[in-house]
């Protein structure tokens, strides 16, 4: 089975498919196994097929979380959006410091337009990982009208993980948060931040219009 996960990266998915379905053979209850091989169908877009095997590597295992996590998945593809907020809510109980897993929580919450529940889901996910930046914009993003500090507090926290972060940091989200930091400044009558915080979104993504645009202006 360990052999047969690192096959697809090497494009070799019929040797990999070849090595889970002997694993399987010989040992049917193998939930790694089974969902070794969701991994398989869901790269091929078979995200049902996906499901019924992970539905068998969950029943050997329960506590299985990639098992979960990995359902979540498929179902989010399928539109399944409520099985798929069961799914990652219990990857996220069994993996307590999977920051990813509370992020997709709080991403299927915001589909369902609980918004409020969201925003927990995402403290969650930061606190897992303070460094996790798309949690952290997006948080920002639902905290904007509500709490404009802790909205501001996030982008901050962005900007300074960005700056001790350079060759790992996310550039969409960290452009993101200088233009919505330059927003805020505006607001604050803060013209010359504001521009620093544009030029600085435009040097990370040099074909974002909205910061040309705001620049501009």
């Amino acid at each position: 089975v360990n052999r047969a996960f690192n096959l697809p990266r090497l494009d070799r998915r019929e040797e990999a498919l070849s090595d889970i379905r002997k694993a399987l053979e010989i040992n049917p209850k193998s939930a790694p196994a089974h969902v070794g091989l969701a991994d398989l169908h869901a790269k091929e877009q078979r995200h049902k097929d996906a499901i019924t095997e992970l539905d068998l590597a969950i029943e050997v295992d329960p506590d299985y979380a990639n098992a979960h996590f990995q359902r979540g998945m498929a179902n989010t593809a399928l539109g399944n959006f409520g099985e798929a907020l069961l799914d990652f809510m219990k990857a996220a109980e069994l993996r307590p410091k999977d920051a990813i897993a509370h992020k997709n929580v709080a991403a299927i919450l915001l589909r369902l337009k609980r918004n409020d529940e969201a925003v927990k889901a995402f403290d969650r996910a930061v606190e897992a990982d303070p460094t996790y930046i798309e949690a952290r914009f997006k948080r920002a993003m639902l905290k904007v009208n509500s709490a404009p500090q802790d909205s501001l507090a996030d982008l901050e926290a962005i900007i300074e993980i960005h700056t001790r972060h350079l060759s790992t940091a996310d550039h969409q989200w960290c452009a993101l948060s200088y233009l919505n930091r330059g927003v805020s400044r505006v607001k604050q009558d803060k013209f010359v931040d504001a521009m620093e915080d544009y030029r600085s979104a435009i040097e990370l993504q040099p074909r974002f219009a909205d910061a040309y645009f705001n620049k501009g202006n």
